[in-house]
């Protein structure tokens, strides 16, 4: 036999070897993982041995919970505006103080006009002068003494000296800076006599007594949001729920984050919120009237399986459950679960799979009505629900 055969059949040889000792592996791979569980269990027993851990439970109920979509956005005024100046000048005068409630209409920043001024008191006497040259100039071309050209030439001067007038009151206007709406005076960055440049920014003016609340949601829910539903907003500066109701709903969806833009609004009526605040958005799209719930810290997880301890005879039991829409310190549960059932609200940290419990949380009269022995990886079964979209002002 030549070497070429003989690595050939080395080679196979191995081949073969490898492929046994994996499949002998995945068929042995069950009764490891089993071994280890028992072996788990049987520590767990002989650290806590016939000890009883005492725990407390709760009957999973039928209650009402609304279906939610929980997102971050923020708070914008219903107006707000940089105070800024288009004509270099310094400052005159300054009217209004830093965070002062202003009125429409009222000055908050004034520039120096004099130059102005006297620009413009020279103008309109060069304008009367202009206008009666004209006048004079008509009268003359209607006894046949002038021409039509010197009569317009005059007419073109007094008109051309009108709207050098209207220039110079237009800059007038622009340098004395009004309220344009009822608000609050921000903090004022420039000092009375200090010179100011073009688009320099000089502070800011804001009406905080409405606030929108920009966000946005998956597109998958366009269908479930509308003008009129609910908006109950948190912040972390704040313990305190506001609520607001959707305004518009963006006709478009953004490309690159397959997101949909949102707006809605609130009165501010003791004055808390500000713009630019941070918030959190729970948008209510819908109701479920009977849900099957329990306290939101009874769920654990364990990697991307969520599971529960059950009250069964007597003993703690681990059960894959499946959940849904939160609210309020609750969780819906979609699976796993039925109504009637104790389930372990606190204490769990002392259990393990059969291990025995006392109940603190109730009385020696009360029952507890439990269900038979059930696995633990008790498959999970899609629940259908129904939902009914509220909206702020109807009826349920």
């Amino acid at each position: 036999m030549d070497i070429k055969k003989k690595i050939i059949i080395a080679a196979s040889a191995v081949v073969v070897s490898y492929w046994i000792v994996n499949k002998t592996l995945d068929l042995m791979k069950p009764k490891i993982r089993s071994y280890c569980e028992q072996l788990l269990m049987d520590d767990q027993m002989m650290k806590f041995g016939d000890q009883i851990a005492s725990v407390e439970v709760e009957e999973v109920k039928n209650l009402p919970m609304t279906r939610r979509i929980n997102t971050i956005g923020r708070l914008k005024a219903k107006s707000i505006i940089e105070l800024k100046t288009e004509i270099p000048s310094r400052v005159e005068d300054l009217p209004v103080s830093d965070g002062s409630q202003v009125s429409k209409g009222e000055t908050l920043l004034q520039l120096d006009e004099r130059e102005t001024l006297a620009k413009l008191k020279s103008e309109k006497a060069q304008y009367e002068f202009r206008k009666a040259e004209y006048e004079r100039m008509k009268s003359l071309h209607g006894q046949n003494f002038e021409s039509k050209k010197k009569m317009e030439e005059a007419k073109a001067g007094m008109e051309t000296s009108e709207a050098r007038i209207e220039e110079l009151e237009v800059t007038l206007s622009k340098l004395k800076l009004t309220a344009p709406f009822d608000g609050t005076m921000g903090i004022i960055e420039v000092s009375k006599g200090a010179y100011v440049q073009p688009n320099q920014v000089l502070g800011s003016f804001v009406d905080n007594s409405f606030m929108h609340i920009d966000f946005k949601i998956p597109e998958k829910f366009i269908n479930d949001v509308g003008p009129g539903q609910v908006v109950e907003v948190t912040l972390n500066a704040l313990d305190q729920i506001f609520e607001g109701t959707v305004e518009a709903v963006e006709p478009k969806s953004e490309i690159e984050s397959h997101s949909v833009k949102i707006r809605a609004g609130m009165e501010n009526y003791q004055n808390l919120l500000r713009h630019g605040m941070f918030c959190n958005i729970s948008l209510i799209i819908g109701e479920k009237s009977n849900a099957l719930s329990i306290e939101e810290h009874a769920v654990e997880v364990e990697g991307e399986v969520e599971y529960v301890w059950v009250i069964e005879k007597g003993k703690a039991m681990k059960r894959r459950v499946m959940t849904g829409s939160k609210e309020k310190g609750r969780v819906e549960i979609l699976a796993g679960l039925e109504i009637g059932e104790m389930v372990v609200v606190a204490g769990q940290l002392k259990l393990y799979p059969g291990s025995k419990v006392k109940i603190t949380n109730l009385s020696a009269d009360e029952s507890i009505k439990t269900k038979d022995d059930q696995e633990f990886d008790k498959p999970v079964e899609k629940i259908s629900k129904k939902f009914k979209v509220k909206r702020k002002g109807q009826k349920q």
